[in-house]
């Protein structure tokens, strides 16, 4: 929130574009265009936008978040994100109601 609030005071609303993983994973051709129509440049044919390098991993059970600390972190994390909603304009809706240890 912190430095999105500068840029915008620096740049302004209409000079930048806040994009979340989110909407990557969504629609990465679609967030790529409309990023290159954004910044003024002209339509391009990406390659592949599959995931590259990654690697799967398993967090032993013993170092998953527990409920408590997810919580917490929900807690601590909700007045920067609302700080933030209100800077861009839009809800991102990051809170979670409900813990689920395996989809965090």
């Amino acid at each position: 929130m912190f430095q999105v609030r500068h840029w915008l005071s620096v740049l302004g609303h209409e000079r930048v574009r806040v994009v979340t993983t989110e909407e990557i994973g969504k629609d990465q051709a679609g967030v790529l265009r409309s990023v290159l129509e954004f910044v003024g440049l002209c339509p391009f044919k990406f390659g592949n936008l599959g995931k590259d390098n990654v690697t799967p991993s398993e967090v032993q059970s013993s170092f998953r978040m527990n409920e408590a600390s997810f919580h917490a972190l929900q807690r601590f994390f909700l007045p920067y994100n609302l700080a933030l909603y209100r800077l861009i304009k839009r809800d991102l809706r990051w809170e979670k109601k409900s813990f689920d240890p395996y989809h965090i």
